[in-house]
């Protein structure tokens, strides 16, 4: 199949899995391209509108109606770049809703896919504007949430039932090996890797740690937290003021090497994920699932799509969102059960590779493109998903 994968940003430190979805299909032999608004690193994509993307920042500054007039009339110069396509593969509603604009003037344009992942859900319900995927849900002839929750969101907004399916992402597994932890070593080593940001629930995991010190104040830990964004300030100002200062540590964005070091050595994965304010929130977060492969016991809440990763007690642990005293009552029983978090983390490490495993779910999301571009040479797996 020759395949346009079209994006925001490509390609983007923080969306390696459209990257990896990208070189796993040509790696399986299909031609495929990207058109993205910017290319971050030269000779990766297509530029939107060609040489003409150099207006882009002229219309920024045109009033909102003119501008968005304009840049839908720029998106057909498009239509003669996707017309060589058997198939386009949008990441994010927000895009697939700009292709499915473009196609409803350009009649003749590939099948649409769309991957939707979690704000361009989220976000958008709880501002009560789906209905502005109208066109997108017309057009497309697949939309592909990568959970349940989310299906059941663009369903009821009238997504069709029936080309409307979840679409997991997965990981690499070889790129993940496991490691038994020795559960009884101390200090308990705990680790978040994230965006500082409100979705995240890190100011609930440091709550959760300082009511877990005052409770146990002989249990011997510490907190690595590695990522930036904009409530670092806010979070270590929250530290500061805690009686577990010391045995935090906030490290800022760190190099993949370093990342993957401190995963191997933690025992628990702290990710407490909320609804945002904004009504922002997480698909199913690709950490948990590297955490759990390596071997770390993850630690959540039941949160959007986490469920569908993870069972409470069996392959990690859960707690309400928002609850910092029911995350520390989750912690304070690990620290006495190094047996059980054993069993956990093998446990959780058998569900990625039965459900969450990249080359699994890449054939899933091949044999949704062959449906869709109606070319299918050769015989598509099950669409069963796991």
């Amino acid at each position: 199949m020759s395949i346009c994968v079209v994006v925001d940003a490509f390609p983007k430190l923080s969306e390696t899995f459209v990257l990896d979805q990208v070189e796993g299909l040509r790696r399986r032999g299909h031609r495929v391209e990207v058109l993205c608004n910017r290319v971050t690193v030269p000779g990766c994509g297509r530029p939107h509108w060609g040489p003409l993307s150099g207006l882009r920042p002229l219309l920024s500054r045109l009033p909102l109606r003119a501008g968005h007039r304009f840049r839908r009339a720029l998106d057909r110069l498009d239509g003669s770049f996707l017309s060589e396509f058997d198939v386009v593969l949008a990441h994010f509603g927000y895009e697939g809703a700009r292709i499915a604009d473009l196609a409803a003037h350009r009649p003749g344009l590939p099948p649409l896919v769309t991957i939707y992942h979690g704000h361009d859900v989220a976000t958008v319900h709880h501002d009560g504007g789906l209905s502005l995927y109208g066109t997108l849900f017309r057009e497309g002839a697949a939309h592909l949430p990568v959970n349940d929750r989310f299906r059941g969101m663009l369903v009821e907004a009238g997504a069709p039932r029936a080309r409307t399916r979840v679409n997991h992402m997965g990981i690499d597994l070889s790129r993940f090996r496991f490691a038994a932890r020795d559960w009884t070593a101390r200090p308990l080593r705990l680790l978040s890797v994230c965006r500082l940001t409100e979705k995240k629930g890190i100011g609930d995991a440091i709550a959760a740690l300082d009511i877990l010190q005052k409770e146990l104040p002989d249990l011997d830990w510490s907190y690595d937290i590695v990522g930036g964004g904009e409530l670092a300030a806010r979070l270590r100002m929250q530290v500061r003021e805690s009686s577990v200062s010391r045995r935090i540590t906030f490290h800022g964005p760190l190099p993949h090497r370093e990342v993957h070091r401190l995963l191997t050595r933690c025992h628990l994965f702290l990710l407490p994920s909320v609804v945002a304010g904004n009504g922002d929130a997480e698909g199913i977060p690709v950490s948990l699932m590297e955490a759990m492969a390596t071997g770390a016991v993850a630690v959540s809440t039941y949160h959007s799509g986490i469920p569908e990763l993870m069972e409470n007690g069996v392959s990690g642990l859960l707690a309400p969102e928002r609850d910092p005293r029911a995350l520390a009552s989750l912690l304070r029983g690990v620290a006495a059960d190094p047996k059980g978090l054993a069993l956990m983390a093998r446990r959780g490490r058998a569900t990625i590779e039965t459900g969450f495993d990249a080359q699994r779910q890449l054939d899933l999301l091949e044999a949704e493109l062959r449906l869709a571009s109606r070319r299918p040479d050769r015989a598509a797996p099950c669409l069963a998903r796991a």
